[in-house]
């Protein structure tokens, strides 16, 4: 994973997130809400086309018992990975 500066949420303070294979994890909270189904087309675009919605798996912060030091998913989690490039063309503009 990449946190990078890009998007409208940089400018705010909220780097952009980009998932990358063999990347470290991240520290998450993870909400749920029985109406997230029906809202997502709704933050879809208040995210804007600078972001794009994906499912990652979400471990628990301890490993489990499959073998040492491997982290079992937890759940799947909406995310929302910055796309575009580093120069600022990722939907800058987009967003609250």
């Amino acid at each position: 994973m990449d946190l990078i500066p890009l998007g409208w949420g940089a400018a705010l303070g909220f780097p952009g997130f980009r998932p990358r294979t063999g990347g470290d994890a991240a520290a998450v909270r993870v909400s749920t809400a029985a109406s997230l189904a029906t809202a997502w087309p709704a933050l879809d675009r208040l995210e804007g086309p600078g972001y794009e919605r994906i499912l990652v798996p979400v471990s628990g912060a301890e490993p489990g018992p499959a073998q040492a030091g491997e982290r079992r998913p937890y759940t799947v989690a909406n995310l929302y990975a910055a796309t575009g490039s580093r120069r600022g063309d990722g939907g800058a503009s987009q967003g609250p």
